[in-house]
């Protein structure tokens, strides 16, 4: 039997000059090699037969290195390359054709008491009298959940609330964190909790509670120092939250809670992250998830305030990495799953609309928290069964979440980040967020190489910044 390098690895030069980093550009699998055992991996791109391979004399045990790369995938029997990318491809969709729930995201309320002049969420869905969600709708959702969940041998699911301003709608937040604890316990599921909260409605006793809640993860928004958060995340007024934010996050931890922070990065505050950074160190806090803003033009040129290009967010994310590292501040983002992905390869960016669903304060499904309120990406309504409906084969919004990913696009072929960017968002223009995600994270991953692999790990921590799993394609 012959063998031969697959022709879908990619191959990078480290910040070492005898290092090289390889990966699998659909299944990840990245290690670091040394010189010698890069000519051996370049030496198997022709086939060569299994007794040629055994002698080979350039590197001491040629056999165990031909025994990781054949675990990485990373060589194979000649002619296996397109087979197993066809037989993945076949297994996501199979594995796809209901979707397999994991993560819970419910808009207890839509309403908001703030008017942040970048966000997602349409302002006729957030008035401070909207809608908010009932116990019917929440615990139907809840029990959907875990219906599934037990059906498909899941043991760990994620429930997230966001809105709006969860803590808006407290009473119905704590009703179900009381029901799905109870629940779970039942069925000897494990659940983790989330709120994303802008803070500023905290207070004494929605912290006394959180502190009794042993699941419980809390990100809260800050944009930077109080001068720099000001310029963007207001109240309707247009008076500034930053000093608010900073008091309820001092309240917090004054009660065992420490929370995480989330920082929302656009033209108003890329060139102040280090004030940012000082501020979350005198907090006492230490995880913070960075996102990039994505703001329609028009409201773009209301605010004055503009997303960055993928140049400028590359140049932002290094400025930050080095920043963080400093501080010992454990750095996080939706940027992380391009990491974990590297290291084990998958279908998707992130779970929204296949593993993960929204749920409007009102009861219409989305795939995507930024999808909320638009109409060409409702998936329906919730109902006692509502989850038998979104499939492949009764769900026009499910069946393209679900066939955004590269392994069913034939644009997608050859392109050395089909396992990492994964095929762009199907919520914005697919050629722009394809061709935009592909240069910063090309950059990104080029970057991210050249550090220690301990300095990137996907943690636990990462997870619960975002609310959903990171499932390997291994």
């Amino acid at each position: 039997m012959k063998f031969a390098a697959s022709k879908y690895l990619v191959k990078k030069e480290t910040g070492s000059p005898t290092k090289y980093a390889v990966y699998h550009n659909v299944f990840g699998g990245c290690i670091q090699l040394n010189s010698e055992e890069m000519a051996f991996l370049s030496w198997l791109e022709k086939p060569r037969q299994l007794d040629q391979i055994r002698t080979y004399p350039y590197i001491p045990n040629p056999v165990y290195n031909f025994d990781l790369f054949r675990q990485q995938r990373f060589v194979l029997p000649l002619g296996e390359d397109d087979r197993i990318i066809n037989q993945y491809s076949h297994k996501v969709l199979g594995e796809s054709s209901h979707i397999d729930l994991r993560v819970l995201y419910l808009f207890v309320t839509n309403a908001c008491n703030m008017r942040c002049k970048y966000c997602y969420v349409p302002a006729d869905l957030k008035e401070e009298s909207g809608c908010l969600m009932s116990w019917d709708t929440a615990q139907m959702a809840v029990d959907q959940l875990f219906s599934r969940a037990t059906a498909n041998g899941v043991d760990l699911v994620t429930i997230r609330f966001l809105g709006g301003e969860p803590f808006l709608n407290f009473s119905l937040l704590k009703a179900v964190v009381e029901y799905a604890t109870e629940i779970s316990g039942q069925l000897g599921l494990s659940v983790n909790f989330g709120v994303n909260t802008n803070a500023t409605v905290i207070n004494g006793e929605i912290a006394e509670w959180a502190s009794k809640q042993r699941n419980l993860s809390i990100v809260v928004s800050l944009d930077g120092t109080p001068s720099i958060h000001d310029r963007c995340r207001v109240f309707p007024d247009g008076r500034g939250t930053g000093q608010v934010v900073e008091s309820a996050i001092n309240l917090l931890c004054s009660h065992g809670v420490t929370p995480a922070v989330n920082c929302v990065i656009a033209s108003h505050n890329k060139d102040h992250f280090e004030g940012l950074l000082d501020t979350i160190c005198k907090l006492g806090l230490s995880n913070l998830a960075i996102e990039f803003a994505s703001i329609i033009p028009e409201k773009a040129l209301q605010s004055g305030i503009q997303p960055l290009t993928s140049d400028e967010r590359l140049e932002f994310f290094k400025k930050a990495w080095v920043l963080a590292h400093i501080r010992d501040v454990n750095l996080s983002g939706e940027w992380k799953f391009a990491v974990a992905h590297l290291q084990n390869g998958s279908a998707y960016f992130c779970n929204a609309g296949s593993r993960a669903l929204v749920i409007e304060a009102g009861g219409t499904i989305y795939p995507c928290p930024r999808q909320v309120g638009h109409e060409r990406s409702v998936m329906g309504e919730v109902h006692e069964e509502f989850l038998n409906g979104i499939s492949l084969s009764c769900n026009e919004v499910y069946a393209k979440w679900v066939q955004r990913s590269p392994l069913f696009k034939a644009s997608c072929s050859g392109c050395s980040l089909t396992g990492i960017v994964s095929g762009g968002c199907p919520g914005e223009e697919a050629n722009s967020a394809c061709c935009s995600s592909r240069e910063y994270f090309a950059g990104l991953i080029d970057f991210i190489l050249e550090q220690p692999p301990e300095t990137w790990e996907f943690n636990d921590m990462d997870r619960q910044l975002h609310g959903m799993y990171y499932e390997s394609s291994r």
